[in-house]
């Protein structure tokens, strides 16, 4: 409700001209397109098209980005459009801050990556206790003398260790940061401001940082900033003042560090002697590179490319069951695969296994200590090397492999969608059975018995009560009461579920078949959520009628008839798509079930005065209130065309736009009514069959009507000619393969 408020919130002339660029900009490197394509895209969305449509009938507009990039883009525009608000907190509360860098607020304001953003804000936040006394203690000019540069000599080389942070040429950030502490003495009241302000305003909003809110509530660990990293040593509140640092060892405490350190030993300000003094130059050195954003991002991208993902065991081998062959894994980040992934997250739910994210130490503590600064004195590296290692292991890489963990979860949740959203789709565009013609269901109960309902080619139940007793009669005896019950109702399909029971059953109701001489073919098919349909609410007020084994029985012959009108009726959650559902957020389930029913209908398409409500709810732009106006008035009587829809109210402008092409009409006036294309190419399919040499009415779906016609003359685009080619000659095709029956050649065939 927060983003949905904030959204709707008025925006001002700088936000809409300053990040809106950007995001566009972000938008068409992403999915490699132009500026014009993205913003036509986001424009029709705004307008209340759905993203069939728009991958369908706009593609001319939107760069042929298909529906599922358009689907993506209007996920990844909601994601932008946080991190452009967190940014927006960010940016209020450094203006309140004296002394701000223009170049830092200048980066915050360019920047596009959530974790960068964060990064980029840490320097500007209040420091840890230790770190905040050591500074009041006037420790930092101590700090400042320790990684001072030392004059260059002529004809002397840089130093091995000042390498750059990065691997690409950029401006130094030591003074950003040294910046940054140099006025903390000055400005200490106006630090506690914006630390406090930055927490009043993160309690309110969610920071992007974390990615959505089910993801943060999964790694929790990933919202914590650097300055607030897993530390040895702490000060507690209230407690009376303790030495900075543990104490210094005695090789990392020279006579020449100990002369430096001696002016600053002052036992009224706490620091009775040169060890401490070095300790809480090390805590504010340490902490300097916990805040260094350049250092982070550099690290982050090390982890990413060249880190090692290893598990540890939480369970004994033998207890590890289907897992245990993820009990050794050690594999590089970039050469895990999505069902790999999906297995280390499915052993993590089940608290078999944990993982760590590792780099290679001597590189990135090579990283670490060339943020200190270039050519410092050769007297300091041993305290230098001590403070990298610290930071190295205390304040980087626990919050950044928490980071990069949050990524990998995220990388898991898009294969385990990708997984659900494929698996569904083969479910609900299963062949249907081509004809239309009386089916007859068989349910298989628990004793072995069977019951038989037999649907018309409408899909409404043919009354009668129809079961047939198996137990120890001969396949003889049981086949001639099946062919009575089917040749009754001129059947010839059979449809039996796919489950243990009924595929046990399928060759004795083959053989009774074959016993009987009957003409009919048994076919199996889907039976997921069958059940759940068949004493849900909808089948009882469907087949009030009849009872539960009557209602599976005709659920299965409209299986077969249809099966994506059918398994609509079903929740999605009850179709066995599989374990991967428990994985990823309810909300992230729920949305991408929707949008493959979505895509599915109006890739199939359906006929306006046959399809259910279950069917019409899902087309694109529909809801289920929009559904039952239209049955309703169907009831009244028969829609005659598309425009009828528009013109007496039961569907809006909007809706009417986005789903007129996917409502086919049989009994239209308009010939194309009977077509997928869109009431808005009906002048070019016209002049396209003109140009051939006849009439809609007359050339419509006649072979060779398109021979000869030119994509020139109709100027369009090769996507739409393709479509206009296509329904033209075979108008209103179902898009799913056939089911056709199975014709067994006789003994004597040649």
């Amino acid at each position: 409700m927060r983003g949905e408020s904030a959204r709707s919130a008025p925006q001002t002339f700088w936000e809409i001209v300053v990040t809106a660029t950007p995001i566009l900009e972000t938008l068409a490197r992403e999915f490699k397109t132009g500026v014009d394509q993205v913003s036509n895209a986001l424009e029709m969305i705004d307008a209340g098209l759905s993203s069939p449509f728009i991958g369908r009938f706009r593609r001319d507009r939107v760069g042929s980005l298909s529906e599922s990039f358009v689907r993506r883009m209007q996920r990844r525009r909601l994601e932008l459009e946080e991190l452009d608000r967190r940014r927006g907190t960010i940016l209020r509360l450094l203006e309140k801050e004296e002394g701000i860098n223009p170049a830092a607020l200048e980066r915050i304001r360019t920047c596009m990556d959530r974790f960068e953003l964060e990064d980029l804000f840490i320097p500007h936040r209040r420091p840890e206790p230790e770190v905040q006394l050591a500074l009041d203690r006037g420790l930092g000019a101590l700090a400042d003398l320790l990684v001072a540069p030392r004059p260059r000599v002529e004809g002397e080389e840089g130093n091995d260790a000042s390498d750059d942070v990065d691997d690409e040429p950029e401006a130094d950030d030591a003074s950003d940061h040294g910046e940054a502490h140099a006025h903390h003495d000055a400005s200490h009241a106006a630090h506690d401001e914006v630390h406090d302000e930055v927490h009043a305003a993160e309690s309110e909003e969610s920071a992007p940082s974390t990615g959505s809110a089910e993801n943060a509530e999964e790694a929790p660990a990933a919202e914590a900033p650097a300055s607030e990293a897993p530390a040895r040593e702490t000060v507690a509140a209230g407690a009376s003042p303790q030495p900075v640092a543990p104490a210094i060892e005695h090789e990392v405490l020279t006579p020449e560090l100990a002369r430096v350190c001696a002016p600053f030993v002052s036992p009224d300000r706490g620091i009775h002697n040169e060890g401490e003094a070095l300790a809480g130059a090390m805590r504010i050195l340490a902490d300097r590179l916990g805040r260094n954003p350049r250092l982070r991002g550099a690290l982050r991208r090390m982890m990413r490319r060249n880190g090692v993902l290893s598990v540890k065991p939480l369970v004994d081998e033998s207890k590890a069951g289907r897992h245990r062959g993820l009990l050794k894994l050690r594999q590089p980040m970039r050469q895990i695969q999505g069902h790999r992934l999906l297995a280390i997250r499915q052993a993590q739910k089940e608290r078999i296994l944990s993982t760590r994210i590792s780099i290679e130490p001597r590189q990135a503590l090579a990283k670490v200590r060339a943020a200190l600064g270039k050519r410092t004195e050769p007297g300091f590296e041993g305290v230098l090397r001590q403070v990298s290692e610290r930071a190295l292991e205390h304040r980087l890489l626990p919050v950044l492999e928490e980071e990069v963990r949050l990524e990998l979860k995220e990388r898991a949740d898009l294969e385990a969608l990708r997984f659900l959203s494929q698996h569904l789709r083969q479910v609900l565009l299963a062949p249907p059975l081509g004809r239309r013609e009386p089916v007859a269901g068989l349910d298989v109960n628990a004793k072995g018995d069977w019951t038989v309902a037999i649907v018309d080619a409408e899909g409404a139940p043919i009354p009668g009560d129809h079961k047939v007793e198996t137990g120890e009669r001969s396949i003889e005896d049981i086949g001639r009461d099946l062919a009575a019950i089917l040749d009754g109702n001129r059947v010839h399909s059979v449809a039996v579920g796919n489950g243990k029971s009924a595929r046990n059953a399928l060759p004795r109701i083959r053989q009774a078949l074959a016993a009987a001489n009957s003409n009919a073919f048994a076919y199996l098919v889907n039976e997921a959520g069958l059940s759940s349909y068949a004493n849900s609410d909808t089948a009882r007020r469907e087949l009030a009628e009849l009872g539960v084994p009557q209602r599976m029985a005709v659920s299965l012959a409209r299986r077969l008839q249809d099966p994506l009108a059918e398994l609509l009726k079903v929740d999605p959650r009850h179709l066995g798509l599989g374990a991967e559902q428990g994985l990823v957020s309810k909300a992230n389930v729920r949305r991408v079930f929707e949008e493959t029913i979505e895509s599915c209908v109006a890739h199939a398409g359906c006929d306006l005065s046959r399809a259910p409500a279950s069917v019409l709810a899902h087309l694109p732009g529909m809801d289920r209130a929009t559904a039952e106006r239209i049955v309703a008035r169907r009831a009244e009587r028969p829609l005659r065309s598309r425009d009828e829809l528009r013109e007496e109210g039961l569907l809006t402008e909007a809706q009417w736009t986005s789903a007129a092409a996917f409502l086919r009409v049989y009994g239209s006036p308009e010939p194309l009514d009977r077509t997928n294309l869109h009431p808005e190419l009906y002048p070019v399919a016209r002049r396209m069959l003109e140009g051939a040499g006849g009439s809609v009415e007359d050339s419509l779906g006649r072979p060779g009507v398109t021979r000869g016609l030119r994509r020139e003359d109709a100027e369009v685009d090769e996507d739409t000619w393709r479509d206009l080619l296509r329904e033209l000659s075979y108008p209103g095709r179902d898009p799913r393969p056939r089911l056709h029956p199975v014709e067994l050649l006789s003994p004597d065939a040649d």
